[in-house]
């Protein structure tokens, strides 16, 4: 066992590569696309297919980073 200082920042992840905010990301993202599958949208499959694509793109790492934490650093 490891001990970690208190002050030391610490990035949680549950599995290897997976964090705290991508479980987030996904987890709007599977909302978002249940709520469009039971509206009465015409078209609500290719709504959904697009949500579908965007949060794949925001998952997707560049580098180390996933793409919604650089989203975030260029709308700050």
């Amino acid at each position: 066992m490891r001990l970690i200082p208190g002050k030391t920042k610490v990035k949680i992840e549950l599995f290897r590569g997976v964090t705290i905010g991508d479980i987030i990301v996904g987890a709007i993202a599977l909302l978002l696309m249940t709520l469009v599958l039971l509206s009465t949208f015409p078209g609500k499959i290719y709504i959904t297919l697009g949500v579908f694509l965007i949060a794949a793109l925001l998952l997707i790492r560049l580098d180390t980073q996933p793409n919604y934490k650089l989203l975030l650093l260029f709308l700050r």
